[in-house]
């Protein structure tokens, strides 16, 4: 599935959610609000606010600006958004290409629970940096992954939010992810360890216990506060990136890999460290370096067993 299967099947999911009435919509409602608290505590009334994948608009409502921006590519859920909260400048967009100027610049930025479901993390990096100035915030929620199974099963029982296959991204993946498109993380934590209201307990659990190690870990949501780094748009836009893969018995996959990866930087390599394999994995490595001579790629055959040990052996000749 390429860029623009992916936006339309998502387009059509999101559509599809909004024409269902606002009453029947009550999954995950706790949560909602329990997240536009945290917001709250992390913006104020004289930010510029710019929310992408907006939906209803209920958590960017929520911060009160007295300059607000949603952004999202469905047009049924703006509809929505524009009879709940008129007072809000609505903008039907893809997060991966927002037509805003760089002159555009705002106070804070929300992800919330975006990233999961977009095609490409590090395009929609770029897209928000140039509206970014060195004191704007990128504030970002994204689920654990610790809490696939249990929201797969809530929403067969509609007990949350129907979505579509997510990429569940570990909070050092963005972390990094942030670091290669100009942005410095500021902090890191966790929210929401009980998404249900339960007088009294959902207080202590998602105020207080949620704090302490090893319940944070059972959190459902990581937040991640960001910025633009010092100097980094003087940096270079596009860093080199070498991606190590280590390959064993791996034949069928190499054109895969080859066809579908993503190209994270202008001054990107591929390097295969083939180890051992009882199939044709080296040999088609070699092939595939042919049919993509435009792909920077290396193959070299591991020297010992492990993957550890490859993954080493590709650091030692990482350009």
């Amino acid at each position: 599935m390429g860029f623009q299967e992916y936006s339309k099947e998502r387009i059509h999911h999101w559509d599809a959610i909004a024409s269902i009435p606002l009453g029947q919509r009550n999954w995950g409602r706790f949560y909602q609000k329990r997240l536009q608290q945290v917001y709250r505590h992390l913006t104020n009334t004289s930010f510029r606010i710019l929310e992408v994948g907006c939906g209803s608009c209920d958590l960017l409502a929520a911060q009160e600006s007295h300059f607000a921006v949603g952004v999202d590519f469905s047009i049924e859920m703006l509809k929505t958004a524009r009879i709940r909260h008129p007072d809000i400048l609505l903008v039907q967009a893809d997060a991966h290409a927002l037509p805003f100027s760089n002159s555009s610049a705002f106070d804070a930025v929300i992800l919330s629970d975006l990233i999961n479901d977009t095609w490409d993390v590090l395009a929609v990096f770029k897209s928000i940096a140039p509206l970014c100035k060195r004191s704007t915030r990128v504030l970002i929620n994204i689920y654990s992954r610790l809490w696939g199974p249990v929201l797969a099963f809530a929403s067969l029982l509609r007990l949350s939010k129907p979505n579509l296959p997510q990429n569940w991204i570990t909070v050092d993946d963005l972390e990094n992810m942030l670091r290669l498109t100009g942005f410095e993380v500021i902090r890191t934590w966790q929210e929401v360890l009980l998404p249900l209201s339960i007088p009294l307990s959902d207080a202590f659990f998602n105020k207080i216990l949620v704090r302490f190690w090893p319940f944070r870990h059972l959190a459902l949501s990581n937040v991640i506060a960001s910025r633009i780094a010092p100097n980094a748009k003087e940096l270079s836009a596009s860093p080199s990136v070498s991606v190590i893969i280590p390959a064993r018995n791996e034949q069928g996959n190499i054109p895969q890999i080859f066809k579908q990866i993503p190209k994270l930087s202008n001054s990107m390599e591929l390097i295969f460290i083939e180890g051992h394999s009882q199939d044709e994995t080296y040999r088609s490595i070699q092939q595939e370096i042919v049919n993509y001579p435009h792909i920077d790629a290396k193959l070299i055959r591991q020297t010992d067993i492990g993957k550890g040990n490859a993954v080493r052996e590709g650091f030692e000749i990482a350009a």
